[in-house]
């Protein structure tokens, strides 16, 4: 099972203003897998332990941490404007390229339906297609030099990018970014639960004045 490295993290928002807010999602009194989203316009900052990140956008008339938590991550990720990676925040994995690929030529239903000839296999060890496999590097310049000898003409539609992983550290920060939305959304509902049994009370709950801290993002 996954370990949670999330369980004991609490959420602190603020509203600046309609064009800037922060969000900090950390376990109190502690640094370790603590991220900091701060949203100035259309571009999100992510910094912290898990580490640095920019994405941006055109301007979006609700645009806010909350929506971006709604997106999904492809969306997302083509959104990245800086990553560890740079603007592709994918790292490589040379045993999941070879498996995955083992897979693909495993599946015969597939190679049916894509009119490949039952070779295809064995014209990829002639041409050291596993050997090229221990790098990135390595694997581009092999697919540049023998993939539509090998596999055809839509090859990349074929093969795609075995190996492929979205860095963990960028995983880890969408993944805390909607889990410190739910948790704001969860306080805040409770808070309105709270206000409707109390006589008297502010039914909307811990967004207040520009400048000052929330439970409702956005």
């Amino acid at each position: 099972m996954e370990r949670d490295v999330f369980k004991d993290h609490v959420a602190t928002y603020e509203k600046v203003n309609d064009n800037l807010e922060t969000l900090q999602w950390k376990k109190p009194g502690s640094s370790m897998y603590g991220i900091w989203f701060v949203r100035q316009y259309s571009t999100v900052m992510i910094f912290g332990d898990c580490g640095d990140a920019i994405f941006q956008w055109n301007w979006e008339p609700e645009f806010n941490l909350a929506w971006v938590a709604g997106c999904d991550d492809g969306y997302i990720l083509g959104k990245c404007q800086a990553s560890a990676h740079g603007r592709e925040p994918y790292t490589w994995d040379a045993q999941t390229a070879r498996e995955e690929l083992r897979k693909l030529f495993a599946d015969e239903e597939e190679f049916e339906n894509l009119g490949f000839s039952e070779d295809i296999e064995e014209k990829f060890e002639e041409r050291f297609g596993w050997d090229s496999m221990s790098s990135k590097f390595e694997w581009d310049m092999w697919c540049h030099d023998n993939a539509y000898e090998v596999f055809g003409d839509d090859w990349y539609e074929f093969v795609g990018s075995p190996g492929k992983r979205l860095d963990a550290g960028v995983e880890l920060q969408l993944k805390g970014l909607r889990r410190a939305v739910a948790q704001l959304k969860e306080k805040e509902n409770a808070e309105i639960q709270s206000d409707a049994d109390s006589s008297g009370a502010d039914p909307r709950g811990g967004e207040s004045a520009d400048g000052e801290s929330g439970t409702s993002v956005g």
